[in-house]
């Protein structure tokens, strides 16, 4: 979360992000990114990507993205 405070994604990226929600389950936890409509799935990616990598997430661990 203190990523996103701190505006980590930069300018270009930042711009799309309007929140975040952490939900910690039973079955596995949950990392939200809430961002504005983007039709370009690319940058949707682009975006999990970069904060799969701030947080330091094996390439072995699947992120899924929804839309």
């Amino acid at each position: 979360m203190l990523l996103l405070i701190g505006d980590i994604f930069g300018n270009d990226l930042g711009t799309y992000i309007n929140g975040a929600v952490v939900s910690l389950r039973a079955k596995g936890d949950r990392l939200a990114l809430w961002l504005k409509k983007i039709d370009d799935l690319n940058l949707i990616k682009t975006i999990g990507l970069q904060l799969k990598d701030l947080l330091n997430i094996p390439s072995n661990i699947q992120i899924i993205y929804e839309v």
